[in-house]
């Protein structure tokens, strides 16, 4: 019999053989096992995460002839027949081969039609991301209200290109990437009932390299055996995938930390003579000051694919600043590499770059070298230095009250007979449209009892009887006496009357002023404006409420 690859012949024909999905298995079981069955599914996630497998075993669990349930039999001539692949009564479909809406019709135009011998018709269209636009319209009606012997069991792995309204007619299950953990188990599982020999580490890094795909991790596998003349070795392995082993990468940032230049270099030579993917070194490199990082932080956090004593060296000997600057350089340089001469010299220049901003290093000047333990910080010290000597200077209480204006230091309320409206509405204990009403009003006459006011035109509409009443007792209760109020319409340029709102703008143009003069004066602003190249943005400037800042 021909051979079988490995990814076909562990093919999940059961939901208790899939692995990776428990929380898209337990909806699926519950409601096949409480018949509440929906006539659509869509099932979506990356490549091989097995969302075409989960859609043949709903078909067995939905036509096994011992009845619908999670558990099909597997023996039954339909079960058999799924798992054959010559089922007449499941339909699969590739719609990336069938896109067009002739293709659609000519599908729809059988659907009337009962099953021949199984419980429901199934479609199974993989792929249906793929369809056009007008297929997928054909379909809609369909896919809504299909006759009741007819299942939809949809897969895709964009269903971001799905339009909404096929969306909200199925029932979504997503297939989540599966852990590295889990399909490293899985593995392990395979060979021990393969009887192949093999080595855990290898296992390992079959199941990083493949991404969460389960399909991609089986392949890898068999490629991994034939490579090994039929058992699976790190050595092997490495070689196949072209990954550097993990010493390398720990003693590349050992030597890099230390600032051993000649370790450096060779480890570098070493590295670049054995990978075949440089932008996968480098994604390592990542991964390893991840591990770094995560133990200086939580240094109980679970061991990574990295040696856990290197790591825990690595933490020590590298201060937490400049594992993350190291971090940013590498995700950074995986953005810079394809765009070099080649891939080779794209990586090497990310590690002369870690080597000559690392703690203690002597490159990069004349003057001498950074200081060790040094962060990224302390290196724009020198510069800050002037600015905070001259921010040291106290602000005197003469110059802050010269910036305020002479109209607010006025007493509020009333001096003979005479009273000063603006600023006694900015002290009324009112709001909303009370308080537009009196920002909006000038003041006419003001003399026992009687307060007469006026409004502009474009405000009169705040005007009413209920606002008046509302405003005469606002007003009476500062004034200490009952006041009768009168509020007239006019135009108050012409009269040379002024509200509160015009006072209100005006002080905020002084103040405005104000600040720009100030900070043009300030002498922090004038060395920044001469040692940084800096411009001054009027716009940008604003006055701050608080006495103790003139300017932000």
């Amino acid at each position: 019999m021909a051979y079988q690859v490995l990814a076909r012949q562990w093919r999940p024909r059961l939901f208790e053989q899939m692995v990776g999905q428990e929380a898209v298995l337990k909806s699926l079981i519950h409601s096949l096992d409480q018949n509440r069955l929906h006539h659509a599914y869509l099932f979506t996630g990356t490549r091989g995460v097995g969302k075409t497998s989960l859609a043949r075993i709903m078909a067995k669990c939905l036509n096994c002839e011992k009845g619908v349930s999670s558990k099909p039999c597997g023996i039954c001539s339909t079960c058999l027949e799924i798992d054959q692949g010559r089922s007449i009564d499941l339909i699969e479909i590739d719609a990336a081969s069938k896109t067009k809406v002739e293709d659609t019709r000519e599908l729809l135009d059988n659907v009337q039609y009962a099953p021949t011998q199984s419980r429901f018709k199934i479609y199974l269209i993989d792929e249906v991301h793929m369809l056009s636009l007008h297929s997928f319209n054909a379909l809609l009606k369909t896919l809504e209200e299909p006759p009741s012997h007819v299942k939809f069991l949809l897969a895709t792995t964009d269903p971001k290109k799905l339009p909404i309204t096929v969306l909200s007619r199925c029932l979504q299950f997503c297939l989540k990437n599966i852990d590295p953990a889990v399909i490293t188990l899985h593995l392990e599982k395979i060979l021990q009932h393969e009887k192949i020999s093999y080595q855990l580490e290898a296992l390992k890094l079959i199941a990083r390299a493949a991404t969460g795909s389960m399909r991609d991790a089986l392949s890898l596998l068999d490629q991994a055996i034939s490579y090994g003349e039929g058992s699976v070795q790190l050595v092997l392995t490495q070689a196949m995938l072209g990954m550097v082993d993990s010493r390398l990468i720990i003693n590349l940032l050992q030597a890099i930390a230390s600032q051993n230049s000649e370790k450096t270099q060779n480890t570098l030579s070493e590295i670049t003579e054995l990978s075949t993917d440089f932008l996968m070194t480098a994604h390592r490199l990542a991964e390893l000051l991840f591990e770094i990082s995560q133990s200086q932080i939580f240094p109980g956090a679970p061991e990574g694919q990295f040696l856990a004593q290197s790591v825990h060296e690595l933490a020590k000997l590298i201060p937490a600043e400049w594992v993350q600057l190291y971090y940013q350089m590498v995700i950074k340089a995986q953005e810079d590499i394809p765009l070099a001469p080649t891939l080779k010299l794209g990586f090497e220049m990310l590690v002369l770059r870690l080597y000559a901003f690392a703690p203690g290093s002597s490159i990069g000047g004349s003057t001498g070298s950074i200081r060790k333990m040094q962060g990224p910080v302390q290196l724009i010290q020198p510069l800050l230095e002037p600015i905070r000597q001259i921010v040291q200077i106290e602000k005197s209480p003469e110059k802050i009250s010269e910036k305020i204006p002479e109209q607010a230091l006025e007493p509020i309320a009333e001096q003979n007979g005479i009273l000063n409206w603006p600023q006694f509405v900015s002290r009324l204990n009112i709001q909303g449209m009370l308080k537009q009403l009196a920002s909006h009003c000038a003041l006419i006459e003001f003399s026992g009892n009687r307060l007469v006011l006026s409004v502009v035109k474009q405000h009169a509409s705040f005007v009413s009887e209920a606002l008046i009443e509302k405003l005469e007792k606002a007003v009476s209760v500062p004034l200490g006496r009952p006041v009768s109020l009168e509020i007239r319409k006019g135009e108050l340029a012409s009269e040379g009357l002024i509200t509160p709102a015009q006072v209100q703008v005006e002080q905020k143009e002084i103040q405005q002023k104000s600040a720009e003069d100030s900070l043009e004066e300030d002498a922090v602003a004038q060395y920044i404006q001469s040692e940084l190249l800096a411009k001054l943005t009027g716009h940008s400037i604003e006055p701050m409420d608080s006495e103790q800042d003139e300017f932000k």
